[in-house]
């Protein structure tokens, strides 16, 4: 029924859309899995529209016989609308599938918007905006979507846009570049910094890796910089820059973003076109993702910058993101932070998107972001307790014949809680090589400031140490806090442990461990004599 209801409502939008015989139609007969009644009922629906004597024939000519039923519209408004459905749409839907048939009726709602602009951008005050706004059907029909079946969808993607305009237009600004470019970001993410595509571009601003490289972002096992709303947007911002000094039309740029500019390049020297709006009118100049693109930034901003005008009164704007900003001289556990600085892990996560394990990276220095007023304690906190307090996590590389529940056991934690903090769903999913975040304690014992009788905004609750379990005795990191690691001037590296963790045992810097025994690199074998002070 919904099928059917959309095929009407094609029809009814679709007056006047003119169309293109295919030969091959004429050509070809009937397929062989067509029975002669199926036949002749298509091709009486056709002929009584006056579509010559095209029939449905192979896959090759379906999708013609089912364009000229949909391009003659209201012409088979009354009597024939359900011939249409059961006839038509049933027969190639089981020839093509459910997602062929909707690609086609989707393309068929596209052109018949552009055959009947509504010219919105014409009706915009251009003063309001710092990018350049152009009518084109293609602007109309995004702005369509947006405000029909994507309303759900945009309304939230506004919600968040409330949260972090504050802090990307100014950076934009800084930059050189329109603010209103923050468009950008809201058609490439929904202004969500979990957002990956399968072109493995990840964050606010969708950067692949070796864009973002190029532009100055960090990625390892510990970070990704295209995740930070703040980096991204920097690097966005030069990004769109230096494409603009190289076409000096930001509609090109845009283009370019989306495709790459050599291949923008490539499509204006072909088809001789001046800027992107010449190159619309070639199907094969680029690819349609990258055709659309273009409107589809105009279609979003027209709508945000205007939401009164097309309904979008019920946003719920996302509280704005307040922080204070403090350095940590090596890794540091988000858990151990958020208790510390009386907040949640997962406010710690949206302040610090870029960090992808809950904690810092170890062996160097991080800024970190935490709720606004609290930096004074936290500083204190952090220079009252040793390295080995600061977390409760060991780094480890999947080996042959590991299981969760082996890796767990050998380093004093859960099967649960290894999978919990490395999204691992299922025990199938360890692979050889895998690098894994161990969280040896649950949950993170804190060492408080000093004892006050009350918690207060800026003051911790003073916190009771648990006592050593005999478990914990024989591994000092099981409770980090409750027993110190003994004293030692070397070490023997046993299988599993890596320098960062062996560093972290012993309190000592990475870096010094490495030059303390000479070693160009981290890699340590099990067996080897280090020395540690």
């Amino acid at each position: 029924m919904a099928l059917r209801a959309h095929l009407s409502l094609l029809m009814m939008a679709m007056v006047g859309l003119s169309w293109a015989p295919n030969a091959r139609a004429q050509e070809e007969g009937l397929p062989d899995d067509a029975t002669p009644e199926e036949g002749d009922a298509i091709r009486d629906i056709l002929i009584s529209a006056s579509v010559d004597d095209a029939v449905v024939v192979t896959e090759a000519t379906a999708e013609h016989a089912l364009l000229q039923v949909l391009r003659h519209g209201p012409a088979f408004e009354r009597d024939v609308r359900s011939d249409i459905a059961t006839l038509v749409s049933n027969h190639l839907q089981s020839a093509r599938g459910d997602e062929w048939l909707s690609k086609v009726v989707e393309r068929e709602l596209v052109r018949a918007m552009q055959k009947n602009p509504k010219h919105e951008a014409q009706h915009v005050e251009v003063a309001a905006f710092d990018i350049p706004v152009r009518d084109h059907p293609l602007v109309d029909a995004y702005i369509d979507y947006f405000t029909g079946r994507g309303r759900e969808h945009f309304t939230k993607w506004l919600g968040r846009l409330d949260r972090y305009k504050p802090l990307m237009e100014p950076i934009l600004v800084a930059n050189g570049v329109p603010k209103d470019l923050i468009h950008v970001a809201l058609i490439e993410s929904g202004m969500s910094a979990g957002a990956y595509s399968r072109a493995a571009a990840c964050g606010y601003w969708q950067f692949i890796k070796s864009t973002g490289a190029m532009y100055g972002m960090r990625m390892d096992f510990w970070v990704d910089e295209r995740r930070d709303f703040l980096t991204a947007t920097a690097a966005a911002s030069r990004y769109m820059r230096d494409l603009y000094r190289e076409f000096g039309d930001w509609h090109l740029a845009w283009a370019s973003y989306n495709a790459g500019s050599g291949r923008v390049n490539r499509a204006l020297a072909r088809f001789n076109a001046s800027d992107f709006w010449g190159l619309l009118e070639y199907d094969r100049s680029l690819a349609k993702e990258t055709r659309h693109y273009v409107p589809k930034i105009i279609a979003a901003a027209i709508i945000a910058k205007d939401r009164a005008r097309f309904g979008f009164t019920n946003v719920v704007s996302e509280s704005p993101l307040v922080w204070d900003d403090v350095e940590v001289p090596d890794a540091v556990d988000l858990r151990a932070v958020a208790k510390v600085v009386h907040s949640s892990v997962e406010q710690l996560r949206e302040l610090n998107p870029a960090y992808l394990h809950d904690v810092t990276p170890p062996g160097r220095r991080s800024k970190l972001r935490i709720p606004t007023g609290t930096a004074p304690i936290f500083v204190a906190w952090l220079e009252s307790v040793p390295a080995s307090e600061r977390l409760t996590y060991q780094h480890y590389k999947v080996q042959k014949g590991d299981t969760l529940s082996t890796i767990a056991k050998r380093y004093g934690s859960t099967s649960n809680a290894i999978s919990e903090f490395n999204r691992i769903r299922s025990a199938k999913a360890l692979r050889i090589g895998m690098d894994l975040i161990i969280p040896t304690v649950r949950a993170a014992n804190v060492r408080s400031m000093p004892a006050v009788s009350q918690a207060t905004p800026d003051k911790p609750k003073a916190q009771v140490r648990p006592e050593p379990t005999a478990k914990s005795r024989r591994n000092p990191m099981v409770v980090a806090s409750a027993k110190k690691p003994a004293v030692k001037k070397h070490h023997v590296v046993k299988r599993g442990e890596s320098l960062w963790s062996i560093a972290q045992q012993y309190g000592v810097a990475m870096d010094d461990l490495k030059l303390r025994n000479g070693l160009r690199s981290t890699q340590v074998n099990a067996g080897a004599k280090l020395k540690i002070f």
